[in-house]
């Protein structure tokens, strides 16, 4: 899933509730999960570091992180800080990373057409 960890309150208030009604934007929501997830293996492959060595930094199981990878799940806003600096991220490359991710979620919430 994405970089945004989107808890459940999040999740009523985007009306992403997991119903029959709302499964294109559950998909959406997906979709943006896993392009952030590649986003995260890229940047821990640049790092130089291996899953195993990520989660000993974080003192989590590996599983977490392969997770967060494949777009299953999201890092928690805890241990987003300390990826950020482990991966060796910018504050601006990261907040201009969120800023996309949010924007698409909100436009498709919202019924806009995708910005190009």
């Amino acid at each position: 899933m994405c970089l945004l960890p989107i808890g459940k309150s999040m999740k009523n208030n985007l009306g992403l509730r997991n119903s029959s009604s709302h499964k294109g934007r559950i998909r959406m929501v997906k979709k943006n999960f896993v392009n952030t997830g590649r986003y995260l293996k890229e940047r821990r492959m640049k790092a130089g570091l291996k899953q195993v060595d990520v989660a000993n930094k974080l003192k989590c199981k590996s599983q977490f992180i392969c997770n967060w990878e494949r777009g299953a799940s999201t890092p928690p806003w805890r241990l987003l800080k300390t990826l950020i600096k482990l991966y060796g991220i910018s504050e601006k490359e990261i907040v201009d990373f969120l800023m996309k991710e949010y924007e698409a979620l909100l436009r498709n919430k919202l019924g806009f057409k995708p910005k190009k």
